[in-house]
């Protein structure tokens, strides 16, 4: 004999008693909530409405929300000053790396370091021609950049050119970045590698 089973009464009512189940459960958890509340409860009352304000709970939960918010601005903030940065320093040593060329097409060799004054005027060893009304400097610490002449592309930084009669065919110029990119070779200018991105004759 083959019995013909309806299964939907069975199944409705057990989705009822979960929707109760649930309901119950949500109620109480509500409840112990509102207990919570009302025992930190810090109301003030408005003499013209007779409403009640804010909890303390709530108040706590705004604050929590501002502080997080907050905290992350100044994170993106912080992350975007040191990117302007760095972009004002690659841009800086780029505007100088074209001063430099100049002078070397006049001079043919480039400035000792003496005449390449950071923060000054940067002109032909006559006075006759500006190359950089002002030479610029780093956007955060002063002395920042650093610029060394050399006889030579492989030249020892002990044999950096210091008199004016020596012929100086190459140099390094280095800057520090406050986030510098994966694998770039530090630049070496005073005897130390201190600083972390640098450039070459073009």
């Amino acid at each position: 004999m083959i019995y013909d089973l309806n299964l939907t009464p069975f199944c409705s009512t057990i989705m009822l008693m979960l929707k109760r189940s649930i309901k119950y459960y949500v109620l109480g958890i509500m409840g112990r909530i509102r207990n919570f509340s009302s025992a930190f409860n810090t109301h003030y009352i408005s003499p013209a409405t007779n409403q009640k304000g804010f909890s303390l709970v709530e108040i706590l939960i705004t604050l929590g929300i501002i502080a997080l918010v907050s905290g992350i601005a100044l994170g993106l903030a912080a992350s975007l000053k040191k990117t302007t940065n760095d972009a004002r320093r690659q841009s800086d040593l780029k505007e100088i790396q074209s001063a430099l060329q100049l002078f070397y097409a006049d001079h043919q060799t480039y400035p000792l370091a003496n005449e390449l004054p950071f923060g000054g005027l940067f002109d032909s060893r006559d006075s006759q021609k500006i190359y950089s009304k002002v030479v610029p400097t780093d956007p955060v610490k002063p002395g920042g950049y650093c610029y060394l002449p050399l006889p030579q592309v492989n030249s020892p930084i002990s044999a950096a050119c210091t008199l004016a009669t020596q012929s100086c065919h190459y140099y390094v110029l280095c800057a520090n970045l406050e986030s510098p990119t994966a694998g770039v070779a530090a630049c070496n200018c005073s005897g130390s590698n201190s600083h972390n991105y640098g450039v070459s004759p073009i």
